[in-house]
């Protein structure tokens, strides 16, 4: 049976789309991925697909497991101070790799900023909060523009948190 660049794009789509499903639930929880999937038609000729795809959850749900890691709110206008927030409800500590372990990244997943920090293990025991605050700015120092931002939270033993917000 000879294929069509037609049957192959619609092969390459219900190919990517089933992709999606298997490997979306392993992705980070409001993260964004690209998948492209693609067909070779003869030796000299391929289509290719890209399928974007999104895996959320409510914004008002920081929770994973015992761990809660939330902004203090979802909107902030522009230049306001941007707090968030990691509590561990857990029964032992969350082993942070240094004394700020997060940065901001932008809706397609770029890293907007990234703090300076101690490269000291930081333990937070069960029951403790601890709270940072980001005032909006990128890495060069600019205020960053309006839109959808991600807080990533990357602990020692208790992997990995992502948490969006609107800057409005």
């Amino acid at each position: 049976m000879k294929l069509t660049v037609g049957m192959m794009v619609l092969l390459g789509l219900v190919s990517g789309i089933a992709l999606g499903y298997l490997i979306g639930p392993t992705m980070r929880i409001g993260g964004s991925s690209t998948s492209t999937v693609y067909s070779t038609l003869t030796n000299t000729e391929t289509v290719y697909i890209t399928i974007t795809y999104m895996v959320t959850t409510a914004p008002s749900t920081g929770q994973h497991g015992c761990i809660v890691f939330s902004t203090v709110k979802d909107t902030f206008k522009v230049s306001e101070p941007v707090g968030f927030v990691l509590v561990n409800n857990c029964g032992d500590s969350v082993v942070l790799s240094n004394s700020a372990p997060w940065r901001i990244e932008s809706s397609n997943g770029e890293v907007v900023f990234k703090p300076i920090s101690l490269q000291v293990l930081v333990e937070v025991k069960p029951g403790e909060r601890v709270e940072w605050i980001w005032d909006q700015r990128d890495n060069e120092g600019k205020q960053v523009p309006t839109g959808l931002y991600y807080v990533v939270m990357d602990t020692f033993n208790k992997g990995s948190f992502r948490y969006g917000f609107w800057i409005r």
